[in-house]
């Protein structure tokens, strides 16, 4: 089970020390009301269970008050004496409210945490109702500093190797209400006070301030009263389009921690600074090319390092600032931000590579249809075979999507379905992501999944294998991705869950974005066109061994002269021949430019001048402009005949250098 204060930001995490100051002051209670009655607050160590629940009960002073120790009752349920186990350990949260609503804020963060070492100088106090009551209590690493009028709320949580069963005394004095987490994340209003009381220090005391600059971009908590040498910590949280930069003292630096903490030996002042921030969106293209890293929200001016990983089968190209200006083919860089970006990573699939997303191959598959019998994805098929179980194709499991998943993928129908895939030709490789179905709240790990390769069927050895559990990074449940290598070829795979768990074992996984790597790469087709198409004609076309260097080469017709190389439309070379490494399938478009001639007739009186170029070339525009430096070109407004397959246009003759030019638009 992850639970709520794993993987989070925590505003302070520290190991307690359990000795009890002798000059304290008791500040709020809650006391015990005499009964048994018990309210389960405990968890069931390292992972969780569906058993755990947590208590968390209000508390709110009139004045502004430093905390610096807890006290509490509680006690084991007796229902489950012969299984109980005792306290290892104790978390102590202090969250927030919840806005107006009369619950904590368990939507972000506690405001602190502190985990202790042992069972907090557990002492029995006597049986109650047929309960065994015990006190508890540790001081604080750096007190709490509670804000006067404001609605706190603490969680104390008994850590157990055995049945969760330890609980917080029922009290009296309270509002009548606590409230409470299930395992499975449900939050609960449950009625009673928690036993518990807080206590500040009477020893000597230094005020600690602090201020924000500039104002409005952030606040600070942790301000206030510290008695002499105790810990203090400062918390400084910006606001939204702001972030920490430092905190200084009468203009210097101290400290470029947003969460400071320092012994308290004479009063201070203290300020924090905060600079506008930028947001960096990173995308990959294609989605299944590879992953970046490095995208979120930084500081002004930060230096902020990106990093391209290609998926098996693949190869990084290049960064793509906006999308579509290139920045650069290294995939570890580093870029200064200064405004908000949106930087692409634009990955290839290699020759001998084939992706099987279930949504551009062939045939078509659509959400809610039985899984394909066959895919056709650049030029390898793949049968899939449902081993057990039944396999449709969705696009949600239960209104969720995995992260890595984009589009359909092969859903189970039933429990403890697995699949087998037998490609057309042998391969060398295969990935493909996953998801199995333990629930975030149920454990931290994942089942094991695994991949076993086949010559051509399961009758045969296996040739490879490898296996893997999913991480928790979509929050609902675990997801991977899995790779196979094989030093044999093979042509069949089978995925299921594998044995020797040593933990959960899942009976559901969803499976998407197979990447097969053939053997050998199949031969890559080149594709030659010429523009316009009376322009030339060309030589290299055809079918190539992948990964040969073909010699591409345009010939002019007569009238025209070659101009460069296009491939999508976007400017490849201006080499003729042009060399093509054949990495994958290429379409090339040699461009023509018809060639411009002019005529004089001087025998003519007066003397007549025309221009002429090839009839039918395409939007051809015709400029001209005066013999200066740099050329102002503007368009010719004359009218232009055609004669015998000619474009023909009669010029003035004037005194000086006129330039004339034939444009593509």
């Amino acid at each position: 089970m992850t639970m709520p204060w794993r993987g989070q930001p925590l505003a302070l995490l520290c190991v307690l020390a359990l000795c009890h100051a002798a000059a304290a002051v008791q500040i709020f209670n809650q006391p015990h009301n005499g009964t048994g009655t018990l309210y389960q607050s405990s968890w069931l160590e390292p992972d969780g269970s569906n058993s755990d629940q947590f208590a968390y009960d209000s508390f709110q002073m009139a004045s502004s008050q430093a905390i610096t120790e807890i006290h509490w009752r509680g006690g084991h349920d007796p229902a489950f004496v012969w299984w109980s186990t005792p306290v290892l350990s104790f978390r102590v949260d202090i969250y927030g409210n919840n806005g107006n609503l009369m619950q904590p804020d368990v939507v972000h963060p506690p405001l602190v945490s502190y985990t202790s070492t042992d069972a907090c100088g557990e002492s029995p106090v006597g049986v109650f109702g047929g309960t065994t009551l015990h006190d508890y209590h540790f001081t604080l690493p750096s007190p709490f500093q509670a804000v006067g009028g404001t609605r706190y709320w603490v969680q104390i949580t008994a850590e157990q190797h055995g049945i969760p069963d330890w609980g917080f005394a029922a009290a009296s004095g309270g509002n009548g209400s606590h409230f409470r987490r299930l395992s499975e994340y449900q939050f609960q209003s449950i009625s009673g006070d928690c036993a518990f009381s807080l206590y500040t220090s009477a020893d000597p005391t230094a005020l600690i301030s602090a201020t924000v600059e500039p104002v409005g971009t952030g606040s600070v908590m942790g301000a206030g009263l510290y008695p002499l040498g105790s810990s203090a910590t400062l918390v400084a949280t910006a606001e939204a389009g702001f972030g920490f930069q430092q905190w200084t003292e009468n203009g210097q630096p101290v400290s470029q921690n947003s969460r400071y903490t320092f012994s308290v030996t004479a009063n201070r002042s203290l300020v924090a600074h905060f600079l506008p921030t930028h947001s960096l969106v990173l995308e990959r293209w294609p989605a299944t090319g590879g992953h970046v890293q490095g995208g979120g929200v930084f500081n002004t001016g930060s230096a902020v390092g990106i990093l391209a990983t290609p998926s098996p089968g693949h190869h990084f190209v290049a960064w793509l600032d906006g999308g579509s200006t290139f920045m650069g083919s290294n995939p570890d860089t580093t870029l200064i931000l200064d405004s908000d970006r949106f930087v692409a990573a634009q990955f290839e699939a290699d020759p001998a590579t084939a992706v099987f997303d279930f949504d551009n191959a062939y045939p078509p598959v659509y959400p809610h249809q039985t899984m394909p019998s066959v895919q056709s994805q650049a030029g390898l098929s793949c049968n899939f075979t449902a081993r057990s179980g039944f396999w449709s194709v969705q696009n949600t499991i239960y209104g969720w999507t995995p992260l890595d998943f984009g589009g359909n993928f092969l859903y189970p129908s039933t429990s403890w379905s697995s699949l087998a895939f037998n490609f057309d030709a042998p391969l060398t490789e295969l990935a493909l992501d996953f998801c199995t179905s333990e629930i975030a709240a149920e454990f931290d790990m994942g089942s094991l999944l695994r991949l076993r390769a086949y010559a051509t069927s399961e009758t045969g050895p296996v040739l490879a294998e490898c296996s893997g559990r999913g991480q928790w990074v979509g929050l609902m449940y675990p997801e991977g991705r899995l790779h196979l290598v094989s030093a044999e070829p093979f042509q069949t795979v089978v995925v299921d869950f594998g044995p020797a768990q040593g933990g959960p074992l899942g009976d559901l996984f969803w499976v998407d974005n197979l990447i097969a790597v053939r053997a050998s790469a199949p031969p890559q087709l080149l594709t030659l066109d010429a523009w316009p198409p009376e322009g030339g004609t060309l030589e290299g076309a055809g079918l190539w061994d992948a990964g040969l260097e073909v010699l591409a080469t345009a010939w002019a017709a007569p009238g025209f002269q070659f101009s460069h190389w296009e491939e999508y439309g976007v400017l490849r070379s201006s080499a003729n021949p042009l060399a093509v490494t054949m990495d994958q399938t290429h379409a090339l478009t040699a461009v023509f430019a018809p060639v411009l001639e002019a005529l004089v007739d001087t025998g003519a009186d007066p003397v007549q001048a025309w221009l002429r170029w090839p009839d039918s070339t395409g939007s051809w525009m015709l400029e001209q402009s005066p013999g200066t430096y740099p050329p102002a070109w503007v368009p010719v407004d004359a009218p232009v005949s055609g004669v015998e397959g000619w474009n023909e246009l009669y010029l003035p003759v004037t005194q000086g250098a006129v330039l004339y030019r034939l444009r593509r638009p």
